[in-house]
């Protein structure tokens, strides 16, 4: 992967995401979204996805087991979620998210053995761009969303670091209060 190539890949997850995030904002203009995550299965990229919570999605899953412990668990992990998804989305330059999960693990090959979590960086990295151009809101907007970098089934403590990292104090404040009650 040249630098040319892995400059593109950058813009397209910036691009990509944006599309899927604003996608489920249309889609879902009924419902508010709180949080908001790119979720994938490897370090390598397998199976990336833009992934949106709700605060509906969240009520009806906890109607269905209000009993259950970990509320807040459930509340911010991703694999959890019954997720609102927006769909397949296309970028300009005519990539999809398959393009996408193609382009990390090809960044993943070959940057990977120097650094492991160069994809998850790469990630963190695109929800960052979002965020500083004010995508997800500023101000108490802002304060009212998280966003997340989440593997699934094993993303360990970059799942939290990621939170801690991207969030302004307050939700990062929230988040922990929430993961207490495990």
């Amino acid at each position: 992967m040249s630098a040319t190539e892995l400059a593109i890949l950058r813009l397209e997850l910036v691009e990509l995401t944006r599309h899927s995030f604003a996608e489920c904002r249309r889609l879902y203009a009924d419902q508010t979204i709180y949080a908001y995550a790119l979720v994938l299965c490897s370090l390598g990229g397998e199976a990336f996805q833009p992934w949106c919570h709700s605060e509906t999605q969240f009520a009806a899953k906890e109607t269905k087991w209000p009993n259950e412990r970990e509320a807040g668990l459930r509340r911010y992990c991703p694999d959890e979620w019954w997720a609102l998804r927006s769909g397949p989305v296309t970028s300009k330059r005519g990539w999809t998210t398959e393009n996408l999960s193609e382009g990390l693990l090809a960044a993943y090959e070959q940057f990977g053995e120097e650094d492991r979590y160069v994809v998850l960086e790469m990630l963190a990295d695109t929800l960052e761009a979002l965020d500083c151009e004010g995508f997800f809101g500023t101000g108490e907007a802002r304060e009212a969303v998280t966003i997340m970098v989440y593997m699934c089934d094993s993303g360990g403590d970059w799942w939290e670091d990621s939170v801690r990292r991207l969030n302004p104090p307050a939700v990062v404040k929230r988040f922990e209060s929430a993961l207490e009650e495990r």
